[in-house]
């Protein structure tokens, strides 16, 4: 069996010659073709789809209500949307 065969049959559980292997390489080729910053968009929900810890998201639940109660009490400010954009934009061209 070709190394590559091996591998894709080892990564995935599935067989080269099987119509998901032929559908996942489409796909792929596909997304390939979007410019950077939309495949970037993308990758955040694939990955969280393969890795969800509901402890973990409580988790950051309840620091995402502890940050709006702060900023709704002026025990903090906010950043304006613009310059956070600014900041990211200028860490992460493209």
């Amino acid at each position: 069996m070709a190394i590559w065969r091996q591998c894709l049959l080892n990564t995935t559980g599935v067989s080269p010659e099987s119509p998901l292997s032929h559908t996942a390489e489409s796909v792929k080729a596909e997304v390939m073709r979007l410019a950077p910053a939309v495949r970037a968009r993308q990758l955040g929900p694939l990955i969280d789809s393969l890795d969800r810890d509901e402890e973990i998201e409580g988790a950051w639940g309840k620091v995402a209500l502890q940050r709006e109660g702060e900023i709704e009490s002026g025990s903090v400010t906010g950043l304006p949307l613009e310059d956070v954009v600014a900041r990211l934009e200028a860490r992460f061209p493209g």
